[in-house]
C-alpha cells in the first residue's frame, strides 16, 4: 500500500483551514481497512510473530475507531437550545445577585470574577465542542504521520 504525498521529502500536516475536503477525503479513505486485512492475512510462524501481528492488529483497530471518532466529533454540532438556556440562566442567577448583593468594591468586584469565569466556561465548552476548528484544536498531523509511516 502507498499512500501519495504531494511532497515525498517529509511529512507536512494538511492546511487545517481545508477541513470539509479533508473530512470527505477521511470518510472516503479505505487504506487503514485493507491495512488491518493485510496484517490479518499474515501468517505467523512463531509467538514473536503472533504477538507483534495481534499487536498490529490491535494499533490498526485503535487508528480506525480514531478515525471514525474524528468523523463524528467533526459533524455534531452543540444544540442552540443549550447555549439560549444555558445563557438565561447565568444571566438570571447573576441579575438576581446582582440585585441583591450590597453596595461595595468586594461584592461587584466578586460578582465580576464570577461573571467572567461562566462566560470563560461557556468558550471552552464552544472550543471543545469542535477540537478540529478554533482557537484551541486538536492537530491531524500525528494521524497523517502515522497513515505515511504505515506506508512505507
Amino acid at each position: 500500500m502507498i499512500i501519495k504525498n504531494s511532497e515525498d521529502s517529509g511529512v507536512h500536516p494538511p492546511n487545517e483551514s481545508k477541513h470539509g475536503a479533508d473530512l470527505a477525503k477521511m470518510e472516503s479513505a479505505t487504506e487503514m481497512a485493507d491495512v488491518y486485512n493485510n496484517i490479518r492475512e499474515l501468517s505467523p510462524t512463531n509467538d514473536s510473530q503472533k504477538y507483534l501481528q495481534s499487536q498490529a492488529l490491535q494499533l490498526s483497530a485503535d487508528m480506525m475507531q480514531s478515525r471514525w471518532m474524528l468523523i463524528e466529533q467533526s459533524q455534531t454540532k452543540l444544540p442552540r437550545v443549550f447555549l439560549v438556556v444555558l445563557t438565561f440562566w447565568l444571566t438570571v442567577l447573576f441579575t438576581q445577585f446582582g440585585l441583591l448583593a450590597p453596595r461595595n468594591r468586594t461584592a461587584m468586584s466578586a460578582l465580576f470574577i464570577c461573571a467572567i469565569s461562566m462566560a470563560g466556561a461557556i468558550f471552552l465548552i464552544l472550543e471543545l465542542n469542535q477540537p478540529l476548528e478554533g482557537t484551541i484544536k486538536v492537530s491531524s498531523a500525528p494521524l497523517h504521520k502515522a497513515l505515511l509511516l504505515i506506508g512505507k
